[in-house]
């Protein structure tokens, strides 16, 4: 009896470091999800719940800052009628610790419609969690490469990044 709690015990301990990647990949990309919405909604107050500017505010810009210039951007895309068309969220990466965090990557796929223009990009979010996978906050992967990312994730490895790319507008037919 004292044998099989034993082996019991240890096959517990060696799925639970998979269960728990399992876990923050599904916690990641339920508020992926919810940035997406608040994102399609061109909410800026919702968007700053869902988004991580720890790395902003280290580089001195302050949150008041990052509020204004987000709802300036969303404000734009509502002067010009601009709705998203597409926002669909790619399978999520593996989980990886550094710097005392958790990291994530999520592709996605974004289609807006503006003035007639079709205009789509294909990029990543960032996803870092302070708290081991159970919540998540974003820095959009768009403008990062192998020479800025540790501005995000200090301790990255040089791995290989997500494909990102803009296509040019297309006219609707």
């Amino acid at each position: 009896m004292i044998r099989f709690r034993y082996f019991y015990a240890a096959a517990l301990l060696s799925i639970a470091p998979v269960a728990l990647a399992a876990d923050a990949v599904s916690n990641a990309l339920r508020d992926a999800h919810s940035l997406t919405t608040c994102m399609r909604a061109l909410d800026t107050e919702c968007a700053l719940k869902w988004l991580y500017t720890r790395n902003l505010e280290a580089q001195g810009f302050e949150p008041g800052e990052l509020r204004a210039e987000l709802n300036v951007s969303f404000e734009n895309i509502k002067l010009v009628h601009g709705e998203t068309e597409r926002f669909d969220l790619g399978a999520a990466g593996s989980p990886f610790s550094g710097d005392g965090k958790q990291y994530i990557f999520i592709p996605y796929q974004e289609t807006m419609v503006i003035q007639g223009q079709r205009y789509s990009q294909t990029a990543y979010f960032i996803g870092v969690s302070e708290d081991q996978g159970v919540t998540w906050k974003f820095v959009d992967g768009i403008g990062f490469s192998l020479k800025n990312i540790r501005t995000v994730i200090p301790s990255y490895n040089g791995g290989a990044l997500p494909p990102r790319a803009t296509d040019p507008p297309s006219t609707l037919p």
